[in-house]
């Protein structure tokens, strides 16, 4: 009866690996329990901290607001500025051509609009 001998000893062997598997899942069990016990006792804190991070993120996003619209005005101020440069730039040398215009027409004969050139000795 080898094949008796042979049942036996498969069976014992599932046997032993149940016992092992059944003490591996009973620790595992009790690890995941301290574990969720663990965080249990985490979850006020976090909340605590979840709020606190929440106000602080909305201060930032009030700051953030505020510095765009103040980026805003500070385009439209520089836009502003660009263009009135531009018209008192075009205003500036319409008014400098008539003033050449000017000295040319009245003071050409024999007055020099443009400076003479020196020359050293």
């Amino acid at each position: 009866m080898p094949e008796a001998w042979f049942i036996t000893t498969v069976l014992a062997l599932i046997g032993a690996c149940l016992v092992v598997m059944t003490i591996t899942t009973v620790m595992v069990a009790s690890d995941l329990r301290r574990t969720l016990r663990g965080l249990n006792t985490l979850l006020p804190k976090f909340e605590t901290v979840a709020k606190d991070a929440r106000q602080v993120l909305a201060g930032a996003r009030r700051v953030v607001a505020r510095a765009d619209r103040a980026t805003q005005q500070v385009e439209q101020v520089v836009q502003r500025a660009c263009a009135t440069a531009g018209e008192t730039m075009e205003r500036v040398m319409g008014l400098k051509a008539q003033a050449e215009t000017f000295v040319s027409k009245w003071f050409g004969n024999g007055a020099r609009s443009e400076s003479r050139p020196r020359y050293r000795r």
